[in-house]
């Protein structure tokens, strides 16, 4: 309900608010940008000691899933929960079209259709909201958590170089701690679409071959010869968008 919210918006419209007063808002520890910023530092000394002791080279992402990784994770639960409610709401609504198909002349079989499977449609809406704002709220958070981790790592790098070596790459460190940041953070609630869109397909691909049989293929068909013109005409818009 974001009821927490609702003191300090009253308290912003009679006084000018200040930093000390977020200090009474609900925020966890691990989200401050301090414990985050050490959580990815130990991490990255892990893989870089890994690395090392195996003669390989370092990958930032799997220090990140090892500092991040249960969080996305549990963010995952959420799309679960999520898509589950979408199939039962589908199940529910046949079910109320069947029974009304088949009602009886004088109307006597609808009210037990109305009153079990309209609550539970309901319900299954209500859980789909907050499935998907908990999704986005887990995501949110975590992202912020990479954002924080990764410009706390690349600005330290930055402290630690010389005049001369700072002056060619600064544009670089800019970029790093900017645009390629963000997609690490929209990448902690998108790829939980991933997936999530091979499970959705694969369910309704089943579902729909016991409605309508083998013809159910000609979507499944249909969608995998627009994937490489879809792939074609992104590689398109990437090019024009650099030039």
């Amino acid at each position: 309900m974001f009821s927490w919210q609702t003191p300090l918006f009253k308290q912003g419209a009679e006084v000018k608010l200040l930093p000390a007063d977020m200090e009474d808002w609900p925020l966890q520890t691990r989200d401050d940008c301090d414990v985050a910023a050490a959580l990815l530092e130990r991490c990255w000394q892990a893989e870089l000691a890994g690395a090392k002791a195996q003669g390989k080279e370092p990958h930032l992402l799997r220090a990140l899933i090892a500092a991040f990784g249960s969080r996305v994770a549990y963010g995952g639960l959420w799309k679960f929960g999520y898509q589950a409610a979408c199939f039962v709401n589908v199940f529910c609504i046949r079910e109320l079209l069947n029974g009304l198909a088949t009602e009886p002349a004088d109307g006597e079989g609808f009210w037990w259709a109305g009153l079990l499977l309209a609550p539970l449609m309901g319900a299954c809406q209500f859980g789909q909201s907050v499935f998907q704002h908990h999704l986005w709220n887990t995501a949110s958070v975590t992202g912020m958590c990479v954002r924080s981790g990764i410009t706390t790592l690349i600005f330290s790098k930055c402290l630690r170089l010389r005049d001369e070596e700072i002056k060619g790459s600064s544009k670089d460190a800019v970029t790093l701690m900017t645009s390629d940041t963000e997609r690490m953070v929209m990448s902690c609630a998108f790829v939980h679409w991933f997936w999530a869109s091979i499970f959705e397909i694969l369910v309704c691909l089943l579902l729909s071959a016991r409605e309508i049989g083998w013809s159910a293929l000609a979507g499944l068909f249909v969608m995998c010869l627009a994937t490489p013109v879809q792939g074609a005409l992104a590689k398109r818009t990437f090019s024009s968008r650099v030039q």
